[in-house]
């Protein structure tokens, strides 16, 4: 099945980028994962910029694909809930 992760813009260096990395990695270990940047909307008026991102991520998704939103804002998962959650979704197809 695979995953996807779509970004809004691209760290390339620091703690972030490495971060993505590391994690990239181990889950490529299990499951092919696809990461798909798109660009920032730039730092123009807040709602401006939420509603420029938030049309370029919608035109980047793929009919029938499952949609997850990661947000500081959401739940917190320790890494084996999230781990278990990422298997679920797999095998949910």
């Amino acid at each position: 099945m695979g995953f996807r992760l779509i970004l809004v813009g691209r760290t390339e260096r620091g703690h972030v980028a490495d971060g993505l990395d590391y994690y990239l990695a181990r889950i490529r270990r299990m499951e092919p994962v696809d990461d798909t940047v798109v660009a920032e909307a730039g730092r123009r008026d807040p709602a401006w910029q939420r509603r420029t991102e938030s049309e370029r991520i919608l035109a980047a998704l793929r009919l029938g694909e499952k949609v997850v939103a990661l947000d500081e804002r959401g739940s917190l998962l320790s890494s084996p809930d999230f781990a278990a959650q990422l298997g679920k979704w797999r095998d949910q197809g």
